[in-house]
């Protein structure tokens, strides 16, 4: 309802949220429904319904576990504080009113009803964002398929922008439009990305990490780093998944 907030909590898990309508407040800005976001274990978890928004109906889910950052990024998740459209809000729904219906909290086997909900709904989140990648121009696509192959050199938004012959203006904004986040950060995410790879499979120092995605700085390395994986510095994301891996 308009105007509801919620108090500032510090939870140790994942929660994310399926918001149909309204106008709400998060992390300094405004956003509409239909949307998904996610907040982050042990970040600020917090929002609130501008004074103006119509009613809207939302559910929600907490998750918690070794693995629920990587199987939330295979989904199209990444693990950080962020907002998603969500064009398919209403099968969302119906998948939560499946649940309710199935599951009341009470039985043995409401965890597995729980579980099966959740992974129709990364299955459908999946769905919309290869969609989405279809949409992408072929300009805005040069631009990835550069990011994808030199992210381990120096690549900054006037590279882009002369590689696609547009303003580093313009070609961010549509790189924005199209793709849903800034080109740097893009570029960011996807190195971090490739160095969560390279710390679950090799024993390779923090410091030639660091070079070997890009990052000539180990300190920015790591800021970036802990900024991706739910605050998590590389050592320790690397110890994570290696005790995950000794208790499978």
């Amino acid at each position: 309802w308009p105007g509801y907030e919620t108090s500032v909590m510090r939870r140790p898990r994942y929660a994310l949220h399926w918001m149909k309508g309204g106008r709400f407040l998060y992390q300094g800005e405004v956003y509409e429904g239909p949307c998904m976001f996610l907040m982050t274990p042990e970040a600020p978890q917090w929002y609130r319904m501008t004074e103006d928004s119509p009613p809207a109906e939302q559910y929600w889910m907490l998750l918690e576990g070794d693995t629920v950052g990587e199987v939330l990024e295979r989904a199209g998740i990444p693990a950080q504080n962020a907002v998603y459209p969500c064009p398919y809000i209403d099968r969302a729904f119906a998948v939560f009113r499946d649940l309710c219906d199935l599951s009341n909290y009470q039985h043995a086997e409401d965890h597995h009803y729980t579980l099966g909900a959740l992974y129709r709904l990364l299955a459908l989140h999946a769905k919309a964002t290869l969609e989405a990648a279809e949409k992408i121009s072929p300009l805005m696509r040069k631009i990835l398929d550069h990011i994808h192959r030199h992210y381990a050199e120096h690549v900054s938004e006037g590279d882009l922008a002369e590689l696609t012959s547009l303003s580093v203006n313009y070609m961010h904004r549509r790189f924005s439009r199209e793709v849903g986040m800034p080109p740097i950060q893009y570029l960011n995410r996807y190195r971090i990305t490739c160095a969560k790879r390279i710390l679950r499979d090799s024993e390779v120092s923090i410091a030639q990490l660091s070079e070997m995605v890009g990052f000539p700085n180990p300190n920015y390395f790591c800021r970036v780093f802990q900024k991706f994986a739910d605050g998590l510095s590389p050592t320790a994301y690397r110890k994570k998944h290696r005790i995950a891996k000794k208790s499978r």
